[in-house]
């Protein structure tokens, strides 16, 4: 599903001395919230989750690859632009960045849609991406 806010976003992020990582966790936490909050969104992701990808849902599958992709390249640009202003911690390149932001956001909706919603995606989620936050940056954040 898309980002909410995309086009808002990303002019964010163009911004020269963009705190991108503050901005990506903003929005990692926000899309959570909304995910909580909206069981319209909790339905259709459940959907996608569940979909075969083959057959007469391989077209659905292709445009969601598709989208995707560009939020990959978007994250991978975001994180690259981090690096470049000294904020992104040397143990992370900006693919090894993106790609763990989207599995940790992933696999926290996938583990709480399909399994029985057994925590609070919202306040766990959170504090989650608060520790994967603080291991991407180069300056110690306050815990």
């Amino acid at each position: 599903l898309p980002m909410p806010q995309e086009e808002l976003i990303a002019r964010e992020l163009e911004a020269e001395n963009a705190d991108v990582l503050g901005v990506l966790e903003r929005v990692g936490r926000e899309w959570l919230e909304l995910l909580a909050e909206d069981e319209h969104r909790q339905r259709i992701l459940s959907i996608l989750l569940r979909c075969d990808t083959t057959g007469e849902f391989a077209s659905i599958s292709e445009r969601q690859n598709d989208i995707d992709d560009e939020h990959m390249q978007a994250l991978e640009a975001a994180f690259s632009k981090a690096a470049g202003q000294g904020r992104l911690c040397a143990c992370w390149t900006p693919p090894s960045a993106a790609s763990m932001l989207r599995w940790v956001i992933k696999g926290l909706c996938s583990e709480w849609l399909l399994f029985g919603r057994r925590f609070d995606i919202a306040s766990e989620g959170k504090e989650a991406l608060r520790r994967l936050f603080l291991s991407y940056s180069s300056r110690a954040r306050s815990a």
